[in-house]
């Protein structure tokens, strides 16, 4: 691996974790993990990370948002909150 990929490497890891992290706290967290892994897969030519994983996440983090805007609407109106 050149310095360039390490760096990279060691970037995408700190984003992610970032990402988890926000996760917790109802943020968009799914999305900001599938765009710094694009941005990683673009930098390093997707050699590592191919289209096809790249459209697993996609369609896992937007299922992930969809849920949590959905559960937490019925959990909304099921415990009477405006």
């Amino acid at each position: 691996m050149s310095p360039f990929d390490n760096s990279g490497l060691a970037f995408l890891v700190v984003i992610l974790f970032i990402g988890v992290y926000a996760t917790l706290f109802a943020l968009p967290g799914t999305l900001l993990i599938f765009f710094s892994t694009l941005i990683y897969a673009a930098a390093t030519g997707f050699d590592r990370i191919g289209g096809q994983l790249l459209a697993l996440l996609l369609v896992l983090s937007l299922l992930a948002e969809g849920l949590e805007l959905v559960l937490g609407m019925a959990g909304a109106a099921t415990f009477h909150a405006s």
